[in-house]
């Protein structure tokens, strides 16, 4: 990958970083009057929490191509996947209690969980990427060492 395509995939998944955390807090403190009922159940699971499952998904994904992480160590690989789901967690439960202060909105623990579920899912995607990164790169120093 040139440099210059590298620095403009960079920019846009900053872009695309922002643009996502404004639409988690529209969806999140958003007035919506005209949904239709939500409660009715996909394969068991409320549609509600398939939703919340599905917004909060990309975090740990989005986030990593934003900062650009470059791990050169394993241990530095399991760091940044952990930090990207503490902070994927911290923005969940945020958003949760920030919801606790309207009038239009209420709180769910179950919410967090399915947020909870759909960060571990795929921080465990980008720790899995990581760690390919990680093991790539050391076959390349050791081969170019020989």
């Amino acid at each position: 990958m040139g440099e210059k395509f590298h620095t403009l995939f960079v920019m846009a998944a900053r872009i695309a970083l922002l643009v996502y955390f404004g639409m988690v807090l529209y969806v999140c403190f958003g007035h919506f009057d005209d949904l239709p009922d939500m409660s009715r159940p996909i394969w068991g699971i409320p549609q509600d929490k398939i939703i919340h499952f599905i917004m909060f998904f990309p975090f740990p994904i989005i986030a990593a191509l934003a900062l650009d992480l470059r791990p050169g160590r394993y241990g530095k690989a399991f760091l940044e996947a952990f930090l990207l789901l503490v902070c994927g967690l911290g923005i969940a439960a945020a958003t949760e209690i920030g919801q606790g202060y309207t009038t239009y909105r209420d709180p769910s623990i179950w919410d967090w969980v399915a947020d909870t579920s759909a960060l571990l899912s795929s921080s465990l995607a980008v720790l899995v990427v990581l760690l390919f990164k990680v093991r790539r790169s050391s076959c390349r120093n050791a081969s170019s060492a020989s």
